[in-house]
């Protein structure tokens, strides 16, 4: 018999924090290299914010619906027509 695995948010922490920071490691740099020349120092505190700002987002979401997937909760937030849109992305992601 299969179990409905759930994770609590520590584990959520632990997989989503390294996505984002490898995320960034791998595509900031050569996005922002063609674009920002001398100014490339601010790439990293841009990036950072952006990534602190995502993880934020999701541990907010977790707490207003801690029993729910995000795939569930993108479906009660945004309808189900965009919510099952959004939920394909993250599946194909």
């Amino acid at each position: 018999m299969l179990e409905k695995g759930k994770i609590s948010a520590l584990q959520m922490e632990f997989i989503m924090v390294p996505t984002i920071i490898a995320t960034g490691l791998l595509s900031i740099p050569s996005i922002a290299g063609k674009f920002a020349r001398h100014d490339m120092w601010m790439t990293p505190i841009i990036g950072s914010v952006i990534g602190f700002l995502t993880v934020y987002i999701a541990w907010k979401l977790h707490q207003l619906f801690p029993k729910l997937t995000p795939i569930q909760y993108s479906e009660k937030i945004l309808g189900k027509l965009v919510g099952k849109l959004v939920s394909g992305i993250f599946v194909l992601f």
